[in-house]
């Protein structure tokens, strides 16, 4: 909403467990849940993010809690766009997860224990944390490129920086 709240977040709190410990922190065991051809739209309008694709396959799997939770997931999509702060990236383009993600949704950090990010031909390692604040969402990655060449990297960045790039080649 313009607020920010999200609305994919279906947890609810009674303040009770049903086997009476009181923790209230409801559990969801998936062994694997699988999406195929799903459309996704997501908008967070405080944070100025819109992100457009097609989820062609996505098997999540992990021990869901309201708090916190480790959560893997893998993942083709055909990205449609990702737009962060009027800044357009990845139209039109392949991406591929493989991921276990450390979540802790009490504080908005998301930590990346292991994430292998596939953007066409260009396969990234990714290593740190993304914690969403009240204030914008902070970045603390190290990103590594396993696979790819220099002009398959320049094509990825945003219309803006291709302008300002020029003409670069890698052999």
């Amino acid at each position: 909403d313009p607020q920010g709240k999200a609305n994919y977040d279906i947890w609810k709190e009674s303040g009770e467990d049903k086997t009476g410990g009181g923790s209230g922190d409801t559990k969801l065991s998936l062994k694997t849940a699988r999406l195929e051809h799903v459309f996704l739209n997501y908008r967070n309008e405080p944070q100025l993010q819109h992100i457009s694709a097609n989820v062609e396959s996505l098997d999540l799997s992990g021990e869901f809690s309201a708090r916190a939770f480790d959560m893997k997931m893998v993942a083709a999509i055909q990205s449609n766009f990702v737009d962060l702060s009027d800044i357009r990236y990845f139209p039109d383009k392949k991406i591929g997860v493989d991921a276990l993600l450390a979540v802790d949704l009490e504080n908005g950090s998301y930590d990346f224990r292991k994430f292998d990010l596939q953007v066409e031909k260009n396969l990234f390692q990714l290593d740190g944390t993304v914690t969403v604040r009240d204030d914008g969402t902070a970045f603390n990655l190290f990103v590594a490129n396993k696979e790819g060449h220099l002009d398959d990297l320049i094509l990825l960045l945003p219309q803006q920086s291709l302008e300002r790039v020029g003409k670069l080649s890698s052999s």
